[in-house]
């Protein structure tokens, strides 16, 4: 070998490319799990606060909070009254009732979590989901959440449900929220 020939051996190159094979999709797995459990979630905790601190206050106040939400997220905020919310609407594919097409328009619900929530006022997040497989032809369904954080609101009247979905990512990953207190009931809405 001459004087500043460099030698590689096979060996090496071959574990080189299998060790980038296993890096690299690794780092991206790890970086899903980084950005749901972390901006989303402490954006989700940031309302809860606001939520409860807007409670606090005497008189009629009103605040706003920029929620985060990742693709496949959506919050539900319960009263205590409240059995399901209605969190999407969509057309489901073609069936047996409808053969020519258009499908049936659905609404998709998600359960009060009565083993999280114990009959109190509730806010949920749910950052992993799918549509229950019954009812795909059906017109309502429901969410099934895999990976679901839920804090009682103690104390805290509610004026109604709400919730809010990030289905894909077309839809903006920052939503602005207006909380308004008025004669002691929160209400929620999407500006």
């Amino acid at each position: 070998m001459a004087k500043g020939d460099v030698h590689i051996s096979l060996p090496f190159v071959a574990t080189v490319i299998l060790a980038l094979f296993l890096f690299i999709p690794a780092c991206m797995v790890a970086s899903k799990l980084f950005i749901r459990t972390g901006q989303a979630a402490d954006s989700f905790a940031d309302l809860v606060k606001d939520l409860e601190d807007l409670s606090g206050t005497r008189g009629d106040a009103t605040k706003t909070r920029v929620l985060i939400m990742d693709v496949g997220n959506f919050i539900a905020v319960f009263r205590q009254e409240s059995t399901k919310i209605l969190i999407n609407q969509e057309l489901s594919q073609i069936n047996a009732a409808n053969p020519e097409g258009g499908g049936v328009e659905r609404n998709i619900y998600f359960s009060y979590p009565q083993d999280r929530c114990q009959s109190q006022s509730c806010i949920c997040l749910c950052q992993e989901y799918k549509v229950s497989a019954e009812g795909v032809f059906e017109s309502e369904a429901s969410y099934l959440c895999s990976s679901l954080f839920c804090e009682k609101l103690n104390d805290i009247q509610l004026s109604d449900d709400f919730a809010f979905t990030r289905s894909n990512k077309d839809e903006p990953r920052r939503v602005e929220l207006k909380l308004e207190k008025v004669s002691d009931q929160i209400t929620i809405t999407k500006q």
